[in-house]
């Protein structure tokens, strides 16, 4: 099982941006796909975390930054001034003596179903993991119109949030499809399409019978230098002078640029709706029209399947996730030394 932010590890990553020169520049706008108008990239992160941000009493998002520092260093005053216009972060100081700086994003997300599932009909039922082995997991149940898309590759339902501005997306692997395929088809279309989600496009509300385990984990310490090394996000260098925006000249002999990155999530998802946190961390370390009806559908989730929580005005993919065994709740992935 695992989850992850890509709004909460894209946010944690503009701060550091935010103070860096040259070529680690063009990294950050390549790799992030930042704009090289500075200024255009952090008012529009600033814009889209207002449009995010609620706080009603059945679906709570929140965005909150933090920097910790520590007592050597001193920041550039244009960066901080910076900072605080479009992070706006709290700032405490660095207690670990081999951390420079840690740039911490947390997101926070709360929402109640739009429908949601009765307690009552959850039963244990078989959920066939990876290996073709079963195991016996609550399943909730329900019988609802919801958008679905039924496709050759996979089947995906819509479950709305109260407010109905954010929503949970199941893809569900064809039977005979494995579920990397389907990852893979997912992600490539989320790169190739302009809003990221153009695929919803082709749902359309059809009589549901879903069967959902209930589902409940976390991924700690996940290790993000690899996989964005992997994007062309290659700038683990002992060269704090890619970062003259953000560091006084007194700092660039102390460290050693960007040494960690960083996400911890975690996510639960009930009768009642979702809960799901993620913090991410960038740590500079020191030297070291209404259709015809349709027949009904059953949409069985009874095997591995792939997860979305989206803002539905905007697009953004704020928790994408896999689900191979409900019945793990924690995944610690190794951290290389």
């Amino acid at each position: 099982n695992i989850v992850f932010s890509p709004l909460s590890m894209n946010t944690a990553l503009g701060m550091a941006f935010l103070g860096a020169m040259d070529l680690t520049r063009g990294v950050f706008e390549k790799a992030c796909h930042f704009s090289s108008d500075s200024n255009y990239s952090h008012a529009a992160a600033a814009a889209l975390v207002k449009k995010l941000v609620s706080s009603s009493k059945d679906l709570k998002f929140s965005l909150e930054n933090r920097i910790e520092i520590s007592r050597i260093v001193k920041m550039q005053p244009v960066y901080v001034k910076a900072l605080k216009t479009w992070y706006a972060p709290t700032r405490a100081v660095s207690q670990p003596p081999t951390r420079l700086l840690a740039l911490i994003n947390t997101t926070t997300f709360s929402g109640t179903w739009q429908a949601g599932f009765d307690k009552r009909r959850t039963r244990h039922r078989a959920f066939t993991i990876p290996g073709g082995g079963k195991v016996q997991v609550p399943t909730m149940n329900q019988v609802k119109n919801l958008p679905v898309y039924l496709g050759r590759q996979f089947q995906a339902v819509k479950l709305m949030y109260k407010g109905r501005s954010y929503s949970m997306l199941i893809f569900l692997p064809s039977a005979a499809k494995p579920l990397a395929a389907v990852e893979k088809a997912v992600l490539n279309s989320l790169k190739t399409s302009e809003s990221g989600m153009d695929f919803l496009f082709l749902f359309s509300t059809r009589r549901v019978t879903l069967y959902l385990p209930r589902f409940s984990f976390r991924v700690i310490d996940y290790d993000l230098r690899s996989p964005l090394k992997n994007m062309g996000f290659d700038i683990m260098a002992p060269a704090m002078k890619n970062f003259l925006g953000m560091f006084l000249p007194s700092a660039i002999t102390k460290g050693r640029g960007i040494s960690a990155i960083s996400q911890t999530v975690s996510i639960d998802v009930s009768e009642k709706g979702t809960v799901a946190k993620a913090v991410s961390r960038v740590v500079f370390g020191v030297m070291s029209p209404r259709p015809r009806p349709l027949p009904p559908v059953v949409f069985d989730v009874n095997r591995p399947f792939l997860f979305a929580l989206v803002h539905n005005d905007t697009g953004t993919l704020l928790f994408l996730g896999r689900v191979t065994n409900p019945r793990v709740k924690k995944w610690t992935p190794a951290f290389p030394n």
